[in-house]
């Protein structure tokens, strides 16, 4: 497939499937042969499914076979096309170009959520913020110049559409953190201790939004309904090439079918797609993941895991 300008990694082993997707995370589309030695492509199907949907790598299925139940077989395990040998070309061609457009749409869908993450600002939120500083200009006017001065920053930070595609400096996204947070800490000032907890500032490179989200959801969700004092803090920390980021809360918890849902990436009415967007976009990075911990009536730990990227 010259002429198509595709770069071919050919495997004679089913099990290295996996190691090659493990050390080759932008590879577009997996074409599998059914029957292939000491493992099926049924069987790399289901389990490459447990890792990547079927939007985020195409799986194109081929088979001397013309059993229907061969085909269903394989849509059933995660496939999505089938072809018959022998093949024939320009039938191939198309049906990669088609699972290739499929996965940039997706893509594109992905990077429109980004953006769209970046100028959602609800509302009620700019109505509430408003009042506050309306209503602290008669009672202490430097409370209300710092309210201003946060939400300047938080929406200078969140209409910033030049970032959605790009990576983002970590101080810049721990700004945008602290002007949220302190605009409801100045309107709830007994109700929220937050704090950042890194031993040296670290100079790297992430995806925009990857952590103002969980902070958002943390608050709206997990810790609004707490009588007592609401905890939230965000631990960063280098481990080896990795960053490591912990948000842990003292909130109302995760039931166990909603983490269910979470960790499966299914998306729920409580989380909106911020939670699943951060998930899409860390596949793009290796050994980049996002896992919850929760205990109901005891509190959310998330962990986020990213490779080192020097600015």
């Amino acid at each position: 497939m010259t002429q198509e300008n595709y770069s071919i990694i050919a495997i004679d082993n089913g099990h290295h499937v996996f190691e090659y997707l493990t050390q080759q995370p932008s590879i577009d589309l997996l074409i599998l042969d059914i029957m292939m030695p000491t493992i099926s492509g049924y069987e790399i199907c289901q389990q490459v499914r447990q890792n990547y949907t079927s939007t985020e790598l195409p799986i194109l299925m081929l088979t001397a076979a013309i059993r229907p139940e061969d085909m269903i077989a394989a849509f059933q395990s995660g496939a999505n096309d089938f072809l018959h040998k022998p093949l024939d070309a320009t039938e191939l061609k198309t049906r990669v170009r088609n699972l290739l457009l499929l996965k940039e749409s997706a893509e594109i869908a992905v990077k429109m959520e980004t953006a769209f993450l970046q100028a959602q600002i609800k509302p009620h939120f700019i109505y509430n913020v408003l009042n506050s500083i309306l209503s602290l200009s008669y009672l202490d006017l430097d409370k209300s110049r710092a309210m201003i001065t946060d939400f300047a920053t938080f929406l200078r930070n969140s209409f910033a559409f030049e970032n959605a595609n790009s990576l983002v400096p970590l101080e810049k996204e721990l700004s945008l953190i602290e002007a949220y947070v302190n605009i409801h800490r100045t309107r709830y000032p007994e109700q929220l201790e937050f704090n950042i907890c890194m031993d040296e500032p670290i100079q790297c490179l992430i995806p925009p939004l990857l952590l103002q989200p969980l902070v958002e959801n943390a608050l709206l969700h997990g810790l609004k309904v707490r009588k007592e004092r609401s905890k939230l803090q965000l631990v960063i920390r280098r481990e080896e090439h990795m960053m490591i980021f912990q948000l842990i809360d003292n909130g109302i918890g995760i039931s166990s079918e909603l983490l269910r849902q979470i960790q499966n990436g299914e998306k729920t009415a409580s989380q909106g797609i911020g939670i699943l967007n951060i998930s899409k976009r860390l596949k793009k990075f290796d050994n980049a993941t996002i896992h919850f911990d929760s205990l109901e009536n005891k509190g959310t730990t998330v962990e986020i895991r990213f490779p080192i990227i020097i600015i």
